[in-house]
């Protein structure tokens, strides 16, 4: 008997997705039960159990998406370009383009097991002080791994173009914005001047992933100093490893910065033995070499860009197109990063 565990409204059509898997080249029969995997706020995700064992679904969210938006087929590529050099990617099985199956592409890759580390009840207490500065170490060592691929001969170089990447991320990012913008936000004064003036200089080109937190890190069981696995690789490009690292720190939240704004606390980097900012930098320069001074802007940018991620969610929950109790007050959300993106403008620094 087939059964789910999803939110509501975010169910999937299990007659019309059994049929077409086992119509597919993988013949996957007998899909048993789908759950949900509801921590994400962006693309959906699903696990499969099969005859053949399980498989992660990953589709759109329901709802208009923005043009260009949770483009199932590119993060397909991305993944299957990954699997020959990067070996913490998921593998890809299958992709689907008709959205008449589900209502929206969808794709499916292995489920990989093992730990992910999110502030949720419970794992407060079953992670060590010492776990979570393995946790850390790990996460920043893979992402300078990730920084450091050869993209020479791969399709994956052809992901991005870096002449020109750093304002067309800015500029985007404000128009995304401007776009979702609702009357309960504001903009510091500067903040875009700012972001627009004092760009830093392009990099040659590296793989950057754009959404590197512990929440998309899947460590192996029982051992936080290894990383098995990297997820949603939707915003994955060749681009600015600067930029990524500042996303990166921009996400990081320490205690006191919780204690001002709790929703920080959803990576869980502000609890006993999570590194603070500065170790995070001090242990990705001992691998790659990079311009520090960059790394003000770089986590100025992270921020507005978070804050321009979480807007695009609240406007969607604010126009009734998806009713997720988690996003009725991202709205604080996205003026705390804009303050604290403010002030570390006026401070100099990455506090």
């Amino acid at each position: 008997m087939q059964s789910q565990n999803c939110r509501n409204g975010e169910s999937l059509n299990l007659a019309a997705l059994s049929s077409y898997l086992e119509q597919s080249h993988l013949n996957i029969r007998k899909l048993s039960h789908v759950e949900q995997f509801t921590s994400g706020f962006s693309n959906l995700t699903y696990r499969l159990n099969t005859e053949q064992g399980p498989f992660v679904l990953r589709r759109p969210p329901f709802g208009p998406r923005a043009a260009k938006a949770h483009d199932m087929l590119r993060e397909f590529r991305v993944l299957s370009g990954l699997q020959p050099v990067f070996a913490k990617a998921p593998k890809t099985y299958l992709m689907c383009e008709d959205e008449a199956v589900i209502g929206a592409p969808f794709y499916l890759m292995e489920l990989i097991e093992g730990e992910i580390i999110q502030s949720k009840a419970g794992q407060e207490s079953t992670l060590t002080p010492t776990e979570r500065g393995q946790a850390s170490a790990a996460l920043i060592q893979t992402l300078a791994d990730l920084h450091h691929l050869d993209l020479t001969g791969s399709e994956l170089a052809q992901l991005g173009k870096p002449e020109g990447y750093v304002d067309r991320q800015v500029e985007g990012w404000i128009g995304r914005f401007e776009r979702a913008k609702t009357e309960n936000v504001s903009v510091p004064k500067g903040l875009f001047e700012y972001l627009r003036s004092e760009q830093i200089a392009d990099h040659p080109g590296a793989l950057v992933h754009n959404d590197y937190k512990f929440d998309n890190v899947i460590f192996k069981e029982q051992d936080y100093s290894q990383v098995a696995g990297v997820l949603d690789w939707e915003m994955c490009t060749v681009g600015h490893p600067t930029l990524d690292l500042g996303l990166t720190l921009a996400y990081w939240a320490h205690k006191e910065e919780v204690d001002q704004m709790p929703f920080m606390g959803i990576n869980a980097t502000h609890l006993p033995g999570c590194w603070r900012r500065e170790q995070l930098v001090s242990a990705y320069a001992k691998t790659r070499a990079f311009n520090t001074d960059d790394l003000l802007y770089a986590f100025v940018f992270g921020n507005f860009k978070i804050a321009g991620i979480v807007q695009q969610i609240y406007a969607r929950y604010a126009a009734g197109h998806t009713k997720d109790p988690r996003f009725a007050q991202l709205h604080h959300v996205v003026n705390y990063l804009m303050m604290r993106a403010n002030r570390a403008i006026s401070v100099g620094a990455i506090e």
